[in-house]
C-alpha cells in the first residue's frame, strides 16, 4: 500500500494534542477502575464493545463465566449477561472500551484526518503519531476513501491541513524510529 508522509507543524497540532491528553486520561482512568474492581490485568475489545477480561489466574467472580486459558498462560472471561451482575459488567466493559476507542482515533479526528482506504480487503487507516516538539507525522494512504465505518457512519474524505509539509517515506522511516527507540 502506497502512503504519503506529512509533518504538522506544532502550531496545527496543538488543540489535537490537548484533546488527546483528555481521551488518554479518561481512558486509562477507566482501565485502572476495571483493573481495581476486578483485580484484572486487561480487557479485551473489538472497537467500541468490551468482550472480556484477562486475568493471571482463574478465579470465580459474580457475574462472569466461561473462563479459558490463552496461549500466553493467562485467563480469559465474559460477563455472563444473563444475570444483574453481568450486564454491569459488561456495561463497564463497554464504556471503557468506547473511552480506548476514542482516545485510538482522537488524534486524527481532531485534526480532520480520519479516514480509510480498503484495498483487497484490507483497511488501511490514516494514522497519526505525535513525534518530537510538539509536531505530528501523518502516514496517509493513497486509494479511494471509505466513505461509511463499519457502524454505518458517514465519513468525511481526509483533508491535509494547508501547513503540512510532504516528506519521503525514508524521513518518515527516521522519525518514527527516533520515536520508537526512546520507548
Amino acid at each position: 500500500m502506497e502512503k504519503l508522509h506529512y509533518i504538522l507543524p506544532a502550531e496545527v497540532c496543538a488543540q489535537a494534542l490537548y484533546g488527546y491528553e483528555i481521551a488518554n486520561e479518561d481512558a486509562m482512568s477507566a482501565h485502572r477502575d476495571l483493573q481495581t474492581e476486578f483485580g484484572c490485568e486487561g480487557m479485551v475489545r473489538v472497537g467500541t464493545k468490551g468482550i472480556g477480561l484477562v486475568f493471571q489466574a482463574p478465579r470465580l467472580i459474580n457475574g462472569f463465566k466461561n473462563q479459558k486459558r490463552l496461549h500466553d498462560g493467562r485467563w480469559f472471561m465474559r460477563p455472563d449477561c444473563s444475570t444483574d451482575a453481568g450486564r454491569l459488567a459488561q456495561n463497564k466493559l463497554d464504556d471503557c472500551a468506547d473511552l480506548l476507542d476514542v482516545m485510538t482515533w482522537c488524534l486524527e479526528k481532531c485534526l480532520g484526518v480520519f479516514g480509510l482506504v480498503k484495498e483487497g480487503g484490507e483497511a488501511h487507516f490514516v494514522i497519526a503519531t505525535r513525534i518530537d516538539n510538539g509536531r505530528i507525522i501523518l502516514s496517509v494512504p493513497q486509494g479511494e476513501w471509505i466513505k461509511k465505518d463499519w457502524n454505518g457512519v458517514e465519513l468525511a474524505d481526509p483533508v491535509i491541513p494547508n501547513e503540512a509539509e510532504l516528506v519521503g517515506e525514508e524521513t518518515a522511516k527516521r522519525l518514527m524510529s527516533k520515536l520508537f527507540s526512546r520507548l
